[in-house]
């Protein structure tokens, strides 16, 4: 199915967008939470990095004192003091 169909469909049958077209979405609490949905693995992961693999390509979130926690097979949240994000 095209990307555009895709997107239509997801649309008409009201279904987030990042489920239908495999595409991340991220949402950032406060800079000290992070949750990354649609995730395809974890590359790398350090207490001041760590690298998220995607369909879109691979986030690198850099912090101080990150954890990945409450990792499932759709989601991934990390915490600590996040201070960047970056799409490589």
């Amino acid at each position: 199915m095209k990307t555009g169909l895709k997107a239509k469909f997801a649309k008409a049958l009201d279904f987030p967008r990042e489920m239908m077209l495999d595409v991340p979405k991220l949402t950032l609490y406060g800079g000290s939470e992070l949750i990354i949905e649609n995730f395809n693995g974890i590359i790398e992961y350090s207490k001041e990095s760590a690298r998220i693999n995607t369909a879109a390509g691979v986030y690198t979130i850099k912090g101080f004192e990150l954890e990945l926690l409450e990792i499932t097979s759709y989601e991934i949240l990390v915490k600590g003091k996040i201070f960047g994000i970056a799409l490589n």
